[in-house]
Order: structure tokens, then sequence, then C-alpha cells
């Protein structure tokens, strides 16, 4: 075979090879996400309190439900912050314990996956 057979077959297969590869990788629109943090805003008591969360509904929803949603998507529970609403308040010398439901302690719950 001559030089320039040889350099036109190796061409070829370097060709063949480059789509091959790219046919492999495919195209995806929406690469997958490895690692994602929930941010839940809760608040309310009992079975009153509602979350909040991002492309969730306005109204908000149910903490359970919530949290049995991104539970089903495999995200775990990271970390909790309350807004540190206090039972007693103190003024002066009295204190003061705030009537049922006056005083409302929010919640923030971190999930990850």
């Amino acid at each position: 075979m001559s030089r320039a057979r040889l350099a036109i077959l190796a061409s070829l297969l370097v060709a063949v090879a480059v789509l091959a590869v790219a046919w492999s990788r495919g195209a995806d629109a929406e690469p997958s996400v490895a690692h994602r943090i929930v941010y839940l805003y809760v608040s309310g008591r009992g079975a009153q309190a509602k979350a909040w969360y991002d492309g969730g509904p306005p109204s908000g929803v149910q903490v359970q439900v919530a949290l049995d949603t991104f539970a089903g998507q495999g995200f775990k529970y990271v970390a909790i912050a309350s807004s540190g609403v206090p039972s007693q308040v103190s003024v002066g010398s009295a204190l003061i314990t705030p009537a049922e439901g006056s005083l409302e302690a929010s919640y923030v719950i971190l999930l990850e996956r």
C-alpha cells in the first residue's frame, strides 16, 4: 500500500472513532443533578403547620406531605433552625406567657440529595 492510501485509511478510522464517541455520549438538555439542597420554610402549629419550598404551591402544603414528597425523591434531613420565638416574654420584672397561637414559631428545614 502506498503512503497516500494509509493516510486516507487512518483519517477514516479517526473520523469513525470521533463519530462513535459523539453518538455514545448523546445530548442531554437537562444534565442530572448529583447534589441538590432543598430549603423548606415551615410555619404554624400542629396540623395547621404549612411548608413552602421552591416550585411548591403558593398556599403551601402540609409539612408531612412536603417531607414525604422529598423523601420519595431521595432527600435526607440535614439541619433545622428555629426563628427562636420564646414561649415566655420578659417585660420588666414580669414574665408574660403569650396567648395560644399569638406567637408562631417558624422553622427552616434543609434536606439534601
